[in-house]
């Protein structure tokens, strides 16, 4: 991997990084820019680097750099119920270029809004399952279906549609400046 694909993999992590405190807390899932970061990084790279930079972002919040939210960090944040839209985060940005990659080659009208359509549900997938899961097991409270997707997904979903039109604007504006960079 080249120099130039490294740096800019390094940009992407740090947009995600600043993206993640950019945070208001409501409930227990804060609005934050992650997943217009996310949604950038698998618009721009191939599959594998957008991958790679989202699992260096998980295991560097693991490790206890305050990352996350907030400027959260650790291996509590696992305990977090929010913590499913993390994980999320990187089959969302692999699968996103792929998406698109597929859209496209199938003559789809719109291959970007398909890309960001499928990361946003696998991201509320993998987030909406932990925090049932974590409001179970970890909580001891209990929630239904119903209840996590009205606390975690619906009141989200107008300012994703937001983020996912602003990437998909960044996505393809920096297109011609990565081509000269990497």
């Amino acid at each position: 991997m080249s120099t130039r694909k490294l740096t800019l993999m390094a940009l992407l992590l740090a947009t995600l990084i600043v993206c993640s405190q950019l945070a208001i807390p409501l409930g227990p899932v804060p609005i934050t820019m992650q997943t217009f970061a996310v949604l950038v990084i698998g618009l721009i790279l191939p599959a594998k680097e957008a991958g790679l930079v989202t699992i260096v972002y998980l295991l560097a919040g693991l490790v206890g750099l305050p990352v996350f939210s907030q400027g959260s960090g650790g291996p509590a944040s696992i305990l977090s119920p929010s913590f499913g839209f993390i994980i999320g985060y990187i089959p969302a940005a692999y699968l996103c270029q792929h998406v698109k990659n597929y859209a496209v080659r199938s003559s789809w009208p719109g291959p970007q809004a398909w890309a960001c359509l499928v990361a946003s549900l696998i991201i509320y997938l993998f987030g909406v399952s932990y925090f049932i899961f974590a409001s179970q097991f970890i909580m001891d409270a209990p929630v239904s279906i119903g209840r996590a997707l009205s606390l975690t997904m619906l009141p989200f979903i107008p300012g994703d549609i937001i983020k996912a039109v602003m990437a998909i604007t960044v996505s393809h504006a920096l297109k011609p400046i990565i081509r000269k960079f990497v």
